[in-house]
């Protein structure tokens, strides 16, 4: 595995935390990054998203992290909460299994943002929304920018402290303005990616209608690969 020297001094010092419940997001940080599934815990943040996008019209790429940063710092009380039980747990069995002092929690946010008309699109509220944002992507957008913040967070429960390492990852998509309607609105009936940040999913049948990208991949599936990586670099090794 190509960061496996990074990851094994991870788990060794930290218990690591994703704060998120996708299954996309799971499967990238274990099956491309490498974290072991069985030492990544799921956590889903309590922060509702509700940021008002209208504070963000100058700096429409702030949002996400401001959103990931909230999504990271609501919870600490339920790590605080978990280390405090497992502490008594192991202490009332007896048992010499190893509790780190030390959480590394590790947060993502993905948003869709048009930077010409100052739209920051999140998932569709509806079918009838996401059919709406589709169409405008082929026909009149072209072009958006798929912006992931993410949080990796240090956060030790004895002492409370923590800190925060935020950053985007920004890919542009350009869609696809020959293709047909009726495929959008198939799309759309499928109920594929009701759930997702625009109403589309790049890594299953919305590739039918994007022509290309710039940037990473995998960022545009909700979680950037390598940014993360040389992000977790200079917070181990660094």
């Amino acid at each position: 595995m190509v960061h496996s020297h990074l990851i094994t001094k991870i788990h060794s010092k930290y218990d690591v935390i994703l704060g998120s419940s996708s299954p996309r997001r799971r499967e990238i940080i274990t099956k491309n990054i490498g974290f072991q599934n069985d030492k990544v815990k799921i956590m889903k943040p309590s922060f509702e998203e509700n940021l008002n996008k209208g504070l963000y019209l100058e700096d429409l790429y702030r949002y996400a992290k401001d959103t990931v940063k909230h999504k990271a710092m609501s919870l600490i009380p339920d790590l605080e909460k978990e280390y405090c039980e497992t502490k008594a747990s192991l202490q009332q069995q007896q048992q010499q299994q190893q509790q780190h002092d030390e959480i590394l929690v590790i947060c993502c946010d993905t948003t869709l943002v048009d930077p010409v008309d100052g739209i920051i699109y999140e998932k569709p509220k509806d079918r009838e929304d996401q059919l709406q944002n589709l169409q405008k992507f082929c026909y009149v957008l072209h072009e958006l920018k798929c912006v992931s913040s993410v949080c990796i967070m240090l956060y030790c429960p004895s002492t409370k402290k923590y800190e925060t390492h935020e950053f985007n990852s920004i890919t542009s998509i350009i869609f696809d303005e020959n293709i047909p309607k009726s495929i959008l609105q198939d799309y759309v009936n499928s109920g594929e990616a009701s759930d997702a940040a625009g109403g589309f999913k790049i890594q299953e049948t919305a590739a039918t209608f994007i022509k290309s990208i710039e940037g990473d991949f995998f960022n545009v599936m909700g979680f950037p690969v390598n940014k993360t990586v040389q992000e977790l670099i200079k917070i181990i090794d660094g």
